[in-house]
């Protein structure tokens, strides 16, 4: 498994310099039996599939979180507004009945 990375990494490093220099030719990696297919150098499509379907709620949980603490607090602040000074309009609101 060791060697199969060392040469993932050799051929990478090889095909960057192959794309940085327009008139390397020789795409063969010396001490390299085989080569890597390219199909082992990108991830499955499977794995970035699952990804994006579980993914976007693992992303965004804390900010949907942190949002909702912060209508939690702004409601909070409103009711104490409300409250202290008895403003009747904030008073007669359907959440605080």
């Amino acid at each position: 498994m060791a060697k199969r990375r060392r040469q993932i990494k050799k051929q990478r490093k090889v095909s960057e310099r192959i794309s940085a220099d327009p008139r390397a030719t020789d795409e063969v990696v010396e001490g390299v039996d085989e080569q890597v297919p390219d199909e082992e150098l990108i991830r499955p499509r499977d794995d970035i599939a699952s990804s994006v379907s579980d993914g976007w709620l693992a992303m965004n949980k804390g900010n949907l979180l942190f949002g909702l603490l912060v209508l939690y607090v702004l409601l909070l602040g409103l009711g104490t507004v409300g409250e202290l000074f008895e403003v009747e309009w904030i008073l007669h609101l359907p959440i605080f009945k």
